[in-house]
């Protein structure tokens, strides 16, 4: 897949983990002062298939820079996760602590607004290149 193509996809992917990050955060928050109830962690890793990467190398090389990988694949993988939190309870009876969620919640969403940057200007250069860059 074209380096182009893969920072939309690995964008988009990015915005839809921190979409579901948000919505745990969310939920942690509003169910703050609700008794006995466990905060949940969202985890997402981004990594590269470097196993993809090199099978891509290696068809290049055979073809001389044609490509026999399928054009939709894309080497970047997003990992995502929830897994409950072992804090100990509070006073309320629950393990949420409101001030570490809102700080998390900041930094999801900074990492929303950056993938939603990248995003936009990959679209901005495509709408470039067929309208006025193609002539």
């Amino acid at each position: 897949m074209d380096p182009f193509f893969n920072s939309i996809d690995l964008a988009s992917k990015v915005m839809s983990a921190s979409v579901s990050a948000h919505q745990v955060y969310a939920s942690n928050i509003a169910n703050s002062s609700t008794p006995k109830f466990k905060a949940q962690n969202p985890q997402f890793d981004v990594k590269l298939d470097q196993a993809q990467v090199m099978a891509q190398k290696q068809a290049d090389s055979i073809v001389g820079g044609g490509s026999l990988m399928d054009g939709n694949t894309s080497p970047w993988k997003v990992d995502s996760k929830v897994t409950t939190s072992k804090d100990p309870a509070n006073s309320a009876g629950n393990n949420v602590k409101i001030d570490q969620q809102m700080v998390s919640m900041s930094e999801n969403s900074i990492m929303y607004m950056s993938a939603l940057r990248i995003l936009s200007r990959q679209v901005a250069l495509t709408k470039y290149a067929i309208t006025t860059g193609g002539r």
